[in-house]
């Protein structure tokens, strides 16, 4: 969504057209995608036009009538207005991230305080120890749970707490509370409003993560 809304300002800027093609790969689970699709037509509202084709001679059926709910233009045999097409904010809650899969016990398991300095400190002293990552890479993390603890401390309960889960294919972090309101369903799909304090936490955490689940 960051690229997308890159290229869409920069021809903006420049005074020029933009006529952008999606096209996507739909690997692994497709609940990922389906929402990112939704999301964009959310997030790059009044910033231009992109052009999603789907194969209907290749694709499952039920892809072809996610497009549908997904896009609330589409082109078949000419331009129309899509009868399935459902807003992001209520698509977005009846289809969940899948979370990523984790086995055994977590190898961190911690309460998040008022403050994050806490949790930066035992995670770069766990990671950096037992090798989790990349040097540059546990800086990534530290930066992602903080503003994730953040958001949690802000916004959630008062019982907070960290559980981190290595094995061979990733590093999993999970950061609960038991606050009364979740995050809004399109929380992490929004770019920050330029001029605005604030609300860059979990857009920066999806941003530099691989996955996001909420």
């Amino acid at each position: 969504i960051a690229g997308w809304a890159h290229l869409l300002r920069a021809a903006h800027a420049a005074g020029r057209p933009a006529r952008l093609v999606g096209e996507v790969d739909f690997g692994g689970d497709e609940r990922s995608w389906v929402r990112f699709e939704s999301a964009l037509n959310a997030a790059l509202t009044g910033s231009g036009h992109l052009l999603c084709p789907y194969d209907r001679a290749h694709l499952p059926r039920h892809l072809v009538d996610s497009a549908r709910r997904t896009h609330h233009v589409v082109h078949d045999g000419g331009w129309h207005h899509s009868d399935a097409y459902v807003e992001p904010e209520h698509l977005l809650t009846e289809v969940t991230e899948p979370v990523f899969p984790v086995h055994g016990d977590p190898v961190i398991v911690t309460p998040v305080d008022d403050t994050v300095v806490h949790l930066r400190a035992l995670l770069r002293e766990r990671a950096g120890a037992e090798g989790w990552l990349a040097p540059e890479r546990v800086e990534i993390l530290t930066l992602a749970i903080s503003e994730i603890a953040t958001n949690g401390i802000r916004h959630g309960g008062r019982h907070r707490e960290l559980r981190v889960w290595v094995d061979g294919d990733a590093v999993v972090c999970e950061v609960s509370d038991d606050g009364p309101v979740p995050p809004g369903p399109l929380a992490g799909y929004l770019p920050p409003t330029p001029g605005t304090p604030g609300g860059m936490g979990l857009w920066l955490v999806a941003q530099t993560c691989d996955a996001l689940s909420l």
